[in-house]
């Protein structure tokens, strides 16, 4: 299956308290910035050509007493929104996040050229410098583009469940309050969390040689064999007997509650399906896990971010009907979501496109929302305006 949203890469991404440890990230950040090789930095403000002042940018936004929600990446890439080749990204969840949603992201990502062993190197180097909850890797699909403008959820999903070792990663999975989400070939677990399945000794007395146990800063890494493994579907050659092990082992230590999204949406994974993704492993055979039914990767309008007037509307009738409300006028719910989220992150990173966008939106506003075609019928749930 040919990836056109997403690029395939060896990723590794996991929780942690930034609020608690912000001193000992900023110098791993730093050490980052000086030593992985990158051509773009994208602060709070926009992508722009990586300079020696933006070191210290980071730093000085974890100094704040108060501070917003904002992303940081250092980016090896051939644009601000083009093809990454690899980089850093961190979410940092600002000082006003509530209980649910309390932990930053962090992301590594190398292109397949580079061998899997620099990505255990530079997790390794960053698990043993920051406390970490838990976090994944392997091989693992990020965005094409920096602004997520054109990546299709549904493409996504269709390639993880015909390659089953690959990692699709979503910010609200990976906030596992009360465990870890599922386990891969890089799979940390802290301290706190491990108690669940016995502890490391029991870890030692169950696992194999196949897997090894590196010990970090709060817990410990399991590593399911020499190489992350795809396991595609259609050949169903790659062993992941290393990776059964781990998984068995790890049940306990899983949050049952832990969802890929608010609702599902054709192409994605039901809740169902996506619980038996996270358990692909647990029966020993993961090509066994039943295949749904997908329908082709949903297409949003070609033109949708160059006809500013188009653009525009769609999100006006976003904000006054809903998903389901504005998709009456043509445009699938899921891909509208994408368009408005799109949009706003553009806004952030472009200046060519905030000055054709600002415009359309003000008269857009003017016009009003699109009128719904007769007989619409909105869910009751989606009736409330948007602010």
């Amino acid at each position: 299956m040919k990836l056109t949203s997403f690029r395939l890469l060896h990723g590794f991404d996991c929780i942690f308290d930034l609020e608690r440890d912000s001193s000992s990230y900023a110098d791993f950040f730093e050490k980052c910035f000086d030593e992985l090789p990158h051509s773009f930095f994208v602060g709070p403000s926009q992508a722009r050509p990586s300079q020696p002042r933006h070191r210290g940018l980071l730093r000085h936004y974890l100094a704040k007493s108060e501070r917003p929600a904002r992303s940081y990446d250092i980016l090896d890439a051939d644009g601000p929104r083009e093809l990454r080749r690899g980089g850093l990204h961190l979410f940092a969840e600002g000082t006003e996040a509530k209980s649910s949603r309390d932990w930053s992201c962090q992301r590594f990502f190398l292109p397949l050229t580079e061998p899997p062993g620099k990505l255990l190197e530079w997790v390794l180097h960053f698990l043993r410098a920051v406390p970490v909850r838990y976090g994944v890797g392997g091989l693992t699909l990020a965005p094409a583009a920096t602004a997520y403008e054109g990546n299709n959820p549904q493409e996504a999903f269709q390639y993880c469940w015909r390659n089953r070792g690959a990692i699709f990663w979503s910010y609200a999975s990976m906030q596992a309050k009360d465990g870890i989400r599922d386990s891969n070939w890089l799979t940390l677990v802290s301290q706190e969390l491990l108690t669940k399945a016995g502890g490391i000794e029991a870890a030692r007395k169950n696992l194999s040689e196949a897997v090894t146990i590196h010990s970090v800063r709060e817990g410990w890494l399991f590593q399911a064999g020499e190489r992350p493994l795809l396991g595609d579907m259609s050949k169903r050659a790659d062993d992941f007997s290393a990776y059964v092990e781990v998984a068995r082992f790890l049940r306990p230590c899983r949050d049952s509650k832990v969802l890929w999204g608010p609702y599902e949406s054709p192409g994605e994974f039901t809740h169902e399906e996506m619980r038996q993704w996270i358990a692909r492993f647990d029966g020993g055979v993961p090509y066994s896990v039943k295949m749904p039914e997908i329908p082709p990767p949903l297409k949003q309008p070609a033109d949708i971010f160059t006809n500013f007037d188009k653009l525009a509307q769609a999100e006006v009738d976003w904000k006054a009907y809903g998903d389901f409300g504005a998709a009456s006028n043509g445009i699938h719910p899921q891909i509208i979501s994408n368009i408005v989220a799109s949009a706003r992150a553009l806004l952030t990173i472009d200046p060519v496109f905030a000055k054709g966008f600002i415009p359309a939106m003000e008269r857009a506003k003017e016009r009003g929302p699109t009128p719904l075609p007769p007989g619409t019928v909105l869910p009751k749930r989606r009736l409330k305006k948007r602010t």
